[in-house]
């Protein structure tokens, strides 16, 4: 009886021992697993999951058996029980690696509702569906100058147009657009990107641009823009016609582009440029002191740009509801032909009759 005894007891210690270390390897990997998640935003692969299960029984047994052969000297590490169990050990660990794994990974991802959110993070922007390992981005045969930027060059549009890109698998709607610009940046130096991404990964109205045009293309022939020390009336805003006075004398008439605390912007005739230095007094026109003043905010005010689909196309410009002053397709036309029909992707400049009343 007593040898049935000690083998029983030897089978229940080897036991208790495996499932011990099979739940130290799970709960280490359901951490690590859960940490992953928080910050790659990712599953962990199985693979790793299971070495880091492995690795956490690995130097507990190296601990055991080092700690054991200095209290007790007369153990031996390579007995036949101690292997056994190991291999055991090893076996099950695995497993319960990749448990904790799965249960680690759900419980980062549902972290925000567990925590009592009304929404997770990743549900504010839907998943790009796609079929395979990667998404598939077919840029549009069309490429558009993005308003206020500078134009990239014809062959950049040429080479970006139907062009296919290949993005991760698991990507959000915003992180797809992200990564989009990223890559227009880092391969053709493209500052500014606006499209619009569907959630099976089309890209539709795609228009970049290089950089934020400054304020020289907005300068009339003739003209110069210089910053003075001054400040305008609190009233005063970009587009005013000024008047600057220094000692008691008026300098220049010009237009305020843009003030900051005691600097201004003027744009004024080359001509006057430059002005003797020192500090400014401007004073601001009413405004019905000049037609060319109303004239540009009217324009501001009431040019909308629309493209033309479908339904538009074919039509005449003199057909379509506002007046036409330009026609931007494959070459811009300013105050277009009234009988030029309108093709479908053109942007139709119109000055809207609502706004002009």
């Amino acid at each position: 009886m007593i040898p049935f005894q000690t083998e029983v007891g030897t089978l229940v210690s080897i036991a208790v021992r495996v499932l011990g270390l099979a739940v130290l390897s799970g709960a280490v990997t359901g951490t690590v697993a859960a940490g992953y998640r928080l910050y790659a935003r990712e599953t962990m692969p199985a693979r790793l999951g299971v070495l880091v299960g492995l690795s956490a029984v690995a130097v507990w047994l190296n601990t055991v058996v080092a700690l054991t052969q200095y209290v007790d000297t007369g153990t031996d590490p390579l007995a036949t029980t101690r292997a056994v169990r190991n291999v055991l050990a090893f076996a099950a660990s695995a497993g319960a690696a990749d448990v904790g794994r799965r249960v680690g990974d759900r419980l980062a991802a549902n972290s925000s509702v567990l925590a009592g959110a009304r929404s997770v993070e990743g549900e504010v922007s839907p998943l790009v569906k796609a079929v395979g390992r990667v998404i598939t981005v077919t840029l549009p045969a069309t490429v558009e100058d993005a308003p206020g930027y500078e134009p990239i060059p014809e062959e950049t549009k040429e080479e970006l147009a139907g062009a296919t890109l290949v993005f991760p698998r698991g990507l959000t709607v915003a992180e797809l657009h992200e990564r989009l610009e990223t890559r227009l940046a880092d391969d053709h130096g493209i500052g500014h990107v606006d499209c619009e991404i569907g959630t099976d990964g089309t890209v539709t109205d795609l228009a970049v641009g290089l950089r934020a045009s400054g304020l020289g293309p907005r300068l009339a022939p003739g003209t110069a823009a210089l910053a003075i020390h001054a400040d305008p009336a609190p009233g005063a805003s970009p587009g005013d016609t000024v008047q600057l006075w220094r000692e008691g004398e008026r300098v220049a008439t010009g237009e305020l582009r843009d003030a900051s605390d005691e600097a201004a912007t003027v744009a004024l005739e080359s001509s006057l440029t430059p002005l003797p230095p020192g500090e400014y007094r401007l004073v601001t026109l009413a405004e019905g002191n000049g037609a060319e003043r109303s004239a540009r905010a009217l324009f501001r005010s009431g040019v909308n740009e629309r493209r033309a689909d479908a339904a538009l196309a074919g039509t005449r410009v003199r057909e379509h509801e506002g007046v036409v002053l330009a026609v931007g397709g494959e070459r811009f036309e300013a105050l277009p032909d009234p009988d030029r029909r309108l093709e479908e992707g053109e942007v139709v400049y119109v000055l809207d009759q609502a706004a002009t009343a």
